[in-house]
């Protein structure tokens, strides 16, 4: 158990690196699917009936 004692502080450490880690990751994937919906041609059709709703 000594051993265990010893890592305490690496792995406080650890998991704050992989906490991090992990909300940068999610970040990423939710900023590159809204950027993917955003660029996506039926998101850029959805835009464009948006913004001229009284079209015949």
């Amino acid at each position: 158990m000594q051993g265990f004692r010893n890592a305490d502080g690496w792995c406080y450490l650890a998991h704050a690196l992989a906490a991090i880690v992990a909300s940068l990751v999610f970040t990423f994937v939710v900023a590159t699917t809204l950027a993917a919906e955003r660029l996506s041609p039926l998101g850029l059709e959805h835009l464009q009936f948006m913004h001229r709703p009284f079209d015949a």
